[in-house]
């Protein structure tokens, strides 16, 4: 399962025309330990909204399938710069087992591929026009059609034909909703009670997008732009995989700017993945529980060192992913 993960990131990122690098030929250095290491900090070279007011609820009968884990169930120790958590996963994948489930990783929550687009408020899955998409947990229908008329991204018919789920889910202080966006064709309509699993549209490229593909996102307290959290970190890891959510934060507490260089540690070898962006702060929201400013899914279970430079100085941690679990780091940067 591990080697059928990293070989389809690698496949994704060629294919995607986009302009990060390929993984590097891994590096023979020594293996660091499992436990995780504390940050470590040496010099390098110099290099240099609000949301929008609320719209009625229709009302759902369903009975709640899930709470997120509260602030106070966090167990990392204080100062603790890397814990391993249970996560709030309660959403299953919203395409079947024999197509591609994994999110491509050139352009996750939050961000712009360098600048050059839109901050990203949710996350795709590359998959041919005409694959059936599923709600990812039960709910009812309150969006049903296209966004030429009324605007659910930045610009009208911007997701074209689109669905969006209301669920159920109690704790949170505000209602979610999954969106499921440039869809092919849509199966349900507006009022329809759902559940997980149920067949909801096809995968198309209706709107603004660049190739066939789901686009997904997952919006708290209400359903708009301005509202959306990353959903990896709600979707149920893939088998034999974890996810990874991150913090670089300032003297101040406040979130950094930077890319994350990721290594899936194999033995002693450091195989290269891909960049991490951190979140456009500007327009994304962290997560309500773990805020967090960046994130990886899709990882096979496993040790991975994580680095970055930020402001001329590196930072190095080595991580434990396990399978089923949230992996949440910290990193305190000067």
């Amino acid at each position: 399962m591990k080697r059928t993960v990293l070989a389809f990131l690698a496949l994704l990122l060629i294919l995607s025309g986009c302009s990060y690098p390929t993984p590097s030929v891994p590096t023979r250095l020594p293996a660091p330990s499992v436990k995780a290491a504390g940050p470590t900090r040496t010099p390098a070279p110099s290099a240099t909204a609000s949301p929008a007011p609320a719209t009625p609820t229709p009302t759902v009968t369903l009975t709640p399938t899930a709470s997120p884990i509260p602030d106070a169930q966090i167990t990392c120790a204080p100062g603790q710069a890397v814990c391993i958590l249970p996560g709030h996963f309660v959403f299953r994948r919203p395409l079947d087992a024999s197509v591609n489930q994994i999110v491509d990783p050139t352009y996750t929550y939050g961000a712009t591929q360098n600048g050059k687009r839109e901050p990203h408020h949710g996350i795709d899955f590359p998959n041919k026009q005409g694959t059936p998409v599923y709600a990812a947990g039960d709910g009812q229908v309150v969006v049903a059609g296209n966004d030429k008329l009324k605007m659910y991204g930045w610009v009208t018919n911007f997701y074209g034909n689109l669905v969006v789920i209301q669920h159920p889910l109690s704790g949170l202080g505000g209602t979610v909703y999954t969106l499921y966006g440039h869809l092919f064709q849509v199966n349900v309509q507006v009022g329809q009670m759902i559940k997980a699993g149920d067949k909801i549209g096809e995968v198309g490229a209706t709107g603004i997008a660049i190739g066939s593909h789901l686009h997904v996102e997952v919006r708290i307290g209400s359903d708009d732009y301005h509202s959306t959290r990353n959903p990896e970190l709600w979707l149920i890891p893939l088998p034999g995989t974890g996810t990874l959510a991150g913090r670089v934060l300032d003297a101040q507490g406040n979130p950094g700017r930077t890319t994350i260089t990721i290594e899936h540690i194999l033995g002693d070898s450091f195989i290269n993945l891909y960049p991490l962006e951190t979140y456009a702060h500007e327009t994304l929201n962290g997560d309500d529980v773990w805020h967090e400013n960046f994130s990886a899914g899709d990882l096979p279970a496993g040790n991975y060192r994580l680095s970055l430079i930020y402001d001329g100085v590196f930072y190095a941690q080595v991580v434990q992913v396990q399978e089923g679990k949230l992996t949440l780091v910290t990193f305190n940067v000067k």
